[in-house]
């Protein structure tokens, strides 16, 4: 018999630390398996990671363990603690466990596999609907929660925008950075001086004028057309706090959608503003007028002077949000 010993906890389990914390968890697991006399016992942790990720460095681990045949019981406290997303916890046990030959036990929902027939394995499905409710209860509590505070035009953001920091005393609170203020004042500057997006980029990597990213020591990057143009339309550097661009698609899934402008959150005269508010409306006109100008390429004219390097065949021009854009179909 090779078991293998699943601990996890998350912030979501912070109620209850005092019983569901790594160390009571790994006491109680080894205490309970003692009885199987089994000297070959694997332990697989993983702590911080909530239970609808099933990517987790220490779950992935034990898979793979099965996968290799190395053991052939898996333990956990809970069926909570193996994960708290219904349809990934009902597709391991009923599905690919068995398929593995694994047998699986949930110490405190008194369920062994081994035994079908038991009523601990017919509770266990709406324990685990349970547990999957629970995630979306407190999911829907942190949205809430975060929503009235970005009403209150409280930063809520990972970060604060380029040009501003946290307050040190209000977490969600944004002042000017000194630092950088002034490269805010630049970039609209040469926007009003007729340059658009992709050349101011140019000049600022000319003046070797760290980016955002760059500033905050996050990546060795340099300025693109797409940074100035977000900086350009973000009404945070006329004081106006815009939060709710983005939001998770649920909260099973990491991934985030953009939303609708009219969702948005915006608190005016929020903070001090970097950029007064003639000069955001005059630069927004400005960037219309380069878009517009895209617009107006001529299309049979550049397809006929363009051709791919590696195929030799015409480069055609697609759009993609407006935005005219070259590809080779054939290469």
């Amino acid at each position: 018999m090779n078991i293998g010993l699943y601990i996890r906890l998350s912030k979501e389990d912070d109620h209850n630390q005092e019983s569901q914390s790594i160390i009571n968890q790994r006491m109680y697991l080894n205490n309970y398996v003692k009885k199987f006399k089994c000297q070959n016992i694997y332990e697989y942790v993983d702590d911080g990671y909530s239970g609808t990720n099933f990517n987790r460095p220490g779950f992935n681990k034990l898979i793979n363990d099965v996968n290799n045949k190395k053991i052939d019981t898996i333990i956990t406290k809970d069926s909570s603690r193996l994960g708290r997303n219904i349809s990934w916890v009902t597709f391991y046990i009923d599905e690919y466990f068995p398929s593995k030959g694994i047998r699986y036990i949930s110490i405190d929902d008194n369920y062994d596999s081994s035994n079908q027939d038991s009523v601990a394995s017919d509770l266990l499905l709406f324990k685990g609907l349970f547990n999957d409710y629970y995630c979306k209860d407190i999911s829907k509590k942190i949205k809430s929660s975060l929503k009235i505070k970005k009403i209150e035009g409280k930063f809520t953001g990972w970060k604060a925008p380029y040009g501003y920091i946290r307050n040190k005393e209000d977490y969600h609170r944004i002042e000017i950075d000194k630092d950088v203020a002034d490269n805010i004042k630049l970039i609209f500057s040469l926007a009003l001086n007729n340059n658009n997006p992709t050349k101011i980029a140019e000049i600022l990597n000319e003046k070797n004028i760290p980016s955002p990213l760059k500033y905050i020591g996050l990546k060795n990057s340099r300025w693109s057309s797409k940074t100035i143009k977000d900086i350009l339309t973000n009404e945070t550097y006329i004081g106006n706090l815009v939060q709710g661009k983005r939001k998770k698609i649920n909260y099973k899934l990491k991934k985030v959608i953009n939303t609708p402008k009219e969702e948005w959150i915006i608190r005016e005269n929020n903070h001090e503003k970097i950029i007064d508010k003639k000069t955001f409306d005059k630069v927004q006109e400005l960037l219309k007028k380069y878009k517009y100008n895209q617009n107006k390429i001529n299309k049979e004219e550049l397809i006929n002077k363009m051709y791919c390097k590696e195929c030799g065949c015409k480069i055609g021009i697609n759009k993609k949000n407006d935005i005219p854009y070259c590809v080779c179909n054939n290469y």
